[in-house]
């Protein structure tokens, strides 16, 4: 029986050991002025709540592909770093057609040249030094902004479960390994007049209640 139980605690420990970084994605909508925007998480850190392993060193590069968009750019962490005097994080990005009403937006961090590098994006905040923290797209917390864009309202935007994020394996090292994706429910901000209407019902209840 005690052999038994080493072999579990062995086993679990190997589990563990091997389990893939975990990076989480939350889609967010607004309906106000069409506008979306993809968040994301690197394990250990969570959008759901749920408990990770610190596995891995944030998020190197993404291909995020988005159905049924108008537009799409990427809009992680990336800029120049003034005591630096070079450029850092995301450097290299665009979008691409992904399939039919689908466009694919990525961002990738230059791991040929490690001064560029910015480990930890999706865990923990930070910013460019020298930079003011209101510049565009040089500050950035957790979760953090990969991408945005526009849809048409009343449309169904959605992120494809075939996206792909890529995670340094550690903050000494520019090797990196592909992180298990966990897409999370689709938040959306209602429009304007919804709002006002949920607004008017509340309103008429106590009323009823009165």
């Amino acid at each position: 029986m005690f052999k038994g139980l080493v072999v579990s605690l062995i086993l679990l420990a190997a589990t563990v050991a091997q389990a893939a970084p975990t990076v989480e994605l939350q889609l967010d909508l607004n309906a106000s002025n069409g506008t979306w925007q993809v968040l994301a998480t690197a394990s250990p850190a969570s959008i759901s709540g749920a408990v990770y392993v610190n596995d891995n060193a944030g998020i190197s590069g993404f291909a995020i592909d988005m159905k049924n968009i108008l537009t799409g750019a990427m809009a992680g962490p990336n800029g120049l770093d003034l005591n630096a005097g070079t450029k850092r994080g995301f450097t290299q990005a665009g979008t691409t057609a992904a399939g039919a009403s689908e466009l694919e937006v990525f961002g990738g961090q230059n791991t040929t040249d490690a001064t560029t590098l910015i480990y930890g994006i999706g865990q923990t905040g930070g910013s460019l030094t020298g930079l003011p923290p209101a510049h565009p797209d040089t500050f950035w917390s957790s979760p953090v902004l990969l991408a945005s864009g526009t849809y048409t309202v009343g449309g169904n935007p959605s992120i494809d479960p075939n996206s792909s994020v890529t995670v340094f394996r550690s903050a000494t090292d520019v090797t990196t390994s592909a992180a298990g994706l966990n897409i999370l429910p689709t938040v959306s901000v209602p429009e304007p007049m919804t709002l006002s209407l949920l607004g008017l019902s509340a309103l008429a209840l106590l009323r009823r209640r009165r």
